[in-house]
C-alpha cells in the first residue's frame, strides 16, 4: 500500500492539504494532494472525492481514491491472473472506453497470450490493448498502486502527459514501452498501425460508413451559436443524401446534426467534442449505427462527464447476443431493453439489440431520422 501525507482533518474543496511527504514502502515518496489532483483531472466537480481523501489518514488516502473513482467507472482495478475475458469486459465498461477501438482480434489473439506463459498474460493483454488504443488517441493509464494488482484509465492521449505532470511518480502509461502485438494476418490485412480512427473495419475489402447525428440541448445558447463554435453554417436549403455532407434540423430543445456517412464510431467517438459541448452544463447525446457491421451505439455528456452508454456490437466476444449498458440511464430504457431481449430471444435476430442504442438516444431527445433536414456546410 502507499504511503501518504499525515491527515490533517478536513479541508475545504480549493484548499489542499500542506504538502508533508512520506517515504513509500520501496523508498519512493507519495504525497496526499497528489491524489487529489488525480481526482480533479479524472472526475471534475467531485467535491466529495475531494473531501474525502483529505480526512483520510496516510494509510488510507490511496484506497479511498481508487475506491471512489472505480465506483464512478473512472478506473477499474484488475489481478494480474484475471481472466482475459473479463478484463477486457472490465476495461469496456470505462466511462473514456474508445469505442473505436475493435476488440475483435481476443479470439484469434488467445493462442498466442497463453503461449508467453502463466502470470504473463495480463500484462501482454494490456500492452496490446495500450497499443491500439494509442493509435486511436486514447491512452491507457495506470495509477501506480505499489501491488501486483493495477488501476486503470482510458484518458486523452493529448492529455495523459496533463494527468502525469499533476501527480508525477503516480501515473504510468501503457505500454511503458513500444511493442509490437503480433497481429495475425487478419488484423494486417485491416491494417495493423490504425494510424486513422476513420478507417473502418475490413468488411470484404471495400469501405462501409454509417449514420451518426448528435443532439446539443439548447438551454442558453442558440442553434447559430452552437453552430459558430463548430465551424458550421445553415444553407437553409434542403438537405440531400448523397449530396450534402451534414444535415441539421432545430428541434424546440435540441440543435441536432447528421453525419449519413460517418466513419467509425462517428460522434460517440469524438469525446473531447462531446466534453467540451456538455461543459456548460449542456445535455449532448450523441448515437451512431451501421447497418454494414451491425454495430450501432449512444451516449450522453452532461457537465463535462460521460452519464451514459449503450452499445451493441455483434462482433464483440459475446456475438450477437453483445449488449452493454451502464450509467445514469432514464426509467424507460428497463422498458426498452425488455423487450428488444424478448423479441432478439424470439426470432434470433440481433436487429432487435441493435435498435436498442437507437431508441435510447431518440427518446431523450425526441429526435427521429426521418425528419427532415437542413444542409449544414463548413464556415468559409
Amino acid at each position: 500500500m502507499l504511503c501518504a501525507a499525515a491527515d490533517v482533518g478536513f479541508l475545504p474543496y480549493g484548499v489542499d492539504a500542506p504538502a508533508e511527504i512520506e517515504e513509500g514502502p520501496v523508498g519512493k515518496q507519495y504525497d496526499r494532494n497528489a491524489f487529489v489532483e488525480i481526482v480533479r483531472f479524472l472526475a471534475p466537480g467531485r467535491d466529495d472525492h475531494v473531501r474525502a481523501i483529505q480526512r483520510r489518514d496516510h494509510d488510507d488516502a490511496l484506497q479511498e481514491l481508487l475506491i471512489r473513482l472505480e465506483a464512478n467507472r473512472k478506473i477499474v482495478r484488475l489481478d494480474s491472473k484475471e481472466p482475459l475475458d473479463q478484463v477486457i469486459a472490465r476495461l469496456r465498461s470505462l466511462f473514456m472506453y474508445p469505442t473505436e477501438m475493435n476488440l475483435r482480434w481476443t479470439k484469434t489473439l488467445r493462442a498466442k497470450f497463453e503461449a508467453y506463459g502463466p502470470g504473463t498474460d495480463v500484462e501482454k493483454l494490456l500492452e496490446y490493448i495500450g497499443a491500439r488504443s494509442l493509435a486511436v488517441g486514447t491512452a491507457l493509464v495506470e495509477i501506480d498502486t505499489q501491488t501486483d494488482s493495477y488501476a486503470l484509465a482510458f484518458v486523452s492521449a493529448r492529455r495523459s502527459h496533463e494527468l502525469a505532470a499533476v501527480a508525477p511518480g503516480h501515473i504510468g502509461t501503457i505500454p511503458r514501452q513500444h511493442v509490437d502485438p503480433g497481429l495475425p494476418s487478419t488484423e494486417a490485412q485491416q491494417g495493423a498501425d490504425h494510424s486513422s480512427s476513420h478507417t473502418a473495419p475490413d468488411l470484404g475489402g471495400q469501405l462501409r460508413s454509417g449514420t451518426s447525428w448528435m443532439a446539443v440541448y439548447l438551454l442558453e445558447s442558440s442553434a447559430e451559436t452552437i453552430l459558430d463554435e463548430l465551424g458550421l453554417v445553415d444553407t437553409g436549403t434542403a438537405y440531400t443524401p448523397g449530396r450534402s455532407a451534414l444535415g441539421g434540423a432545430v428541434l424546440p430543445k435540441w440543435l441536432v446534426i447528421v453525419d449519413h456517412h460517418a466513419d467509425r464510431s462517428g460522434y460517440v467517438g469524438k469525446t473531447e467534442l462531446l466534453q467540451r459541448l456538455s461543459e456548460p452544463g449542456t445535455y449532448t447525446v450523441a448515437c451512431y449505427h451501421s447497418a454494414d457491421t451491425g454495430q450501432s451505439s449512444a451516449v450522453q455528456w452532461f457537465g463535462g462527464t460521460q452519464w451514459w452508454s449503450v452499445q451493441h456490437d455483434p462482433s464483440h466476444i459475446e456475438g450477437p447476443d453483445h449488449l452493454d449498458y451502464w450509467g445514469n440511464l432514464y426509467w424507460d430504457f428497463a422498458k426498452i431493453r425488455a423487450a428488444a431481449w424478448k423479441k432478439h430471444k424470439a426470432a434470433r435476430d440481433h436487429r432487435h439489440l441493435y435498435q436498442v442504442p437507437l431508441t435510447a438516444a431518440s427518446q431523450w431527445t425526441g429526435f427521429a431520422e426521418t425528419m427532415p433536414l437542413t444542409e449544414l456546410i463548413e464556415r468559409g
